[in-house]
């Protein structure tokens, strides 16, 4: 059974055995928006780290600042483990960054 949403600025949260974040149609997450979203979180999950599944399909943009808080020692006090929902885009397709590496290793070689 899940639990009452909890809302931020940025997105809708439920907790249950997993979190799930929805963020905002047009949401634009700065640094602010990440502390107060692992805020809630961390009040709500009382010590306990969860599987987390996030819904980023609507977000408009993300600080660089949000995204660094949020991989960082503060997201990793919330989370065991994380699945991303995102839309598809050309950026995603180009994607150099850790995911990509994480994707191509699991895939194997070349």
């Amino acid at each position: 059974m899940l639990n009452p949403e909890n809302e931020t600025r940025t997105g809708v949260f439920t907790f249950a055995d997993i979190i799930i974040a929805r963020f905002r149609k047009g949401a634009e997450v700065t640094l602010d928006d990440a502390r107060a979203n692992v805020a809630l979180c961390l009040q709500r999950n009382a010590g306990r780290r969860r599987p987390l599944l996030v819904d980023l399909r609507e977000v408009k943009s993300q600080t660089a600042e949000a995204r660094a808080y949020l991989a960082g020692r503060e997201g990793l006090q919330v989370s065991q483990a994380v699945g991303l929902l995102r839309r598809r885009s050309r950026m995603s397709l180009t994607d150099s960054g850790p995911s990509r590496r994480v994707r191509r290793a699991s895939r194997g070689p070349p």
